[in-house]
């Protein structure tokens, strides 16, 4: 019997704050060079990212290295209700708190979707080795993710990874997964 998502989320909310800060450290290292190295990443005119909070694997040297290479960067701006739509990111002077405590470009930040030669970071609190992952709970990704015409990269920790999330019919694999040791297709 699968345990349920409420459930999972708690006890891998206690498994992530017990982790070695210096494992934390090195993990999003090389977790960035591996993504940095990816050829759907080096061929991407563009990077739908997210600004990473506590302790998901850290998206600012992400979001840095693509910016030093002249891609664009949008990132997502919640709208509530599960909705959230994706505007360009200038700096990070000029990202605000977001209703869900996360660091969002402001209210006139340009909008745009996706694109087929784009490269689209998806969070979560853990992802299986089936590419399938576990998020916040708030469904704004599910939603999202449906029909998007580029590759998507979820980004894990591997002493996170379950043997199975719980998943639901809507729920999605992402087309790549990193995790410091290993990249998953």
């Amino acid at each position: 019997m699968m345990i349920n998502k409420k459930a999972f989320r708690k006890k891998k909310r206690a498994e992530i704050s017990v982790l070695p800060q210096d494992y934390i450290e090195r993990s999003n290292e090389a977790i960035t060079e591996r993504l940095l190295a990816l050829p759907e990443f080096q061929q991407a005119k563009r990077l739908f990212a997210y600004c990473s909070v506590d302790r998901e694997v850290d998206t600012q040297a992400i979001i840095k290295a693509a910016a030093e290479l002249g891609k664009e960067i949008f990132l997502p701006v919640v709208l509530g209700n599960g909705i959230m739509e994706y505007a360009r990111f200038e700096s990070e002077s000029l990202l605000s708190m977001g209703s869900l405590r996360i660091p969002e470009p402001g209210r006139d930040a340009e909008r745009d979707t996706p694109n087929a030669e784009d490269l689209f970071l998806v969070p979560g609190l853990c992802f299986d080795a089936n590419r399938f992952r576990q998020g916040q709970g708030g469904g704004y990704y599910d939603r999202y993710l449906p029909g998007l015409p580029c590759p998507t990269v979820g980004l894990a920790r591997e002493r996170l990874m379950p043997v199975a999330v719980p998943r639901e019919t809507h729920d999605m694999a992402v087309d790549i997964l990193l995790t410091e040791s290993r990249t998953l297709r």
